[in-house]
């Protein structure tokens, strides 16, 4: 079913990943009746799409080849005002996260996120209705901003990343590969117990999986 939020809606989508361009642009097809939906692969080609047509919307990745995507954003939001924003990312990095958050863009929001939730999300940025499902004012914030859940937890539990030792033991050997009943065989102790401690990990973290959280350890505890 088709989502008319207006006539004519003009979007351009910012982004070096051509297979998520052409995902972005064919699910914002099905959202919008009438709808110009343009992409560019590097912050220079949407300032020329910018300067040739001012869009309704931007969604962005920070992840630019040639320029930061936070410094995109503040760009954009400096020169026009009146475009909506939308940060795409796929980082757990929260010093990124603070920053996208506080940027001025409508919503900050997981690559991973789901087709629902970006319907949602735009609803809202369209009729200015900020609610339970959507929009929610962030005291990191100075504006009404959709923070993605995954997002926010992680900035929540940022000060709370410190790791107990037994924590920190069971991190170390998911990042070797061990399996959790390994885990629990190396440690003397119980499956479930592993589990619960993967559980806290990822929660601390803010990772989905075991590849994204040994990378976010391996970040923070390489030498």
């Amino acid at each position: 079913m088709q989502t008319q939020f207006g006539e004519a809606t003009t979007i351009y989508l910012c982004d070096d990943h051509i297979t998520h361009l052409i995902g972005l642009d064919s699910i914002l097809r099905n959202f919008f009746v009438a709808v110009n939906v343009q992409s560019s692969t590097s912050f220079a080609e949407l300032r020329i799409l910018c300067k040739e047509k001012k869009p309704d919307l931007i969604i962005i990745d920070l992840g630019l080849p040639d320029v930061s995507g936070l410094d995109a954003v503040k760009f954009i939001l400096a020169e026009y005002p009146s475009i909506k924003v939308v940060i795409l990312t796929a980082s757990n990095d929260v010093d990124i996260l603070n920053q996208a958050v506080k940027s001025g863009a409508h919503a900050v929001l997981k690559k991973s996120e789901t087709i629902e939730k970006l319907q949602k999300v735009l609803n809202w940025i369209f009729n200015g209705k900020p609610n339970a499902d959507a929009g929610n004012r962030n005291p990191l914030a100075s504006n009404y901003v959709y923070i993605d859940p995954l997002i926010e937890k992680l900035l929540k539990n940022q000060q709370g990343q410190n790791l107990s030792k037994r924590e920190y033991d069971v991190a170390v050997l998911v990042t070797k590969g061990f399996t959790s009943q390994q885990i629990a065989d190396r440690l003397q102790c119980t499956l479930s117990t592993i589990k619960t401690y993967r559980e806290r990990l990822f929660n601390k973290s803010g990772c989905q999986n075991s590849a994204e959280f040994i990378a976010w350890f391996l970040k923070r505890h390489s030498n």
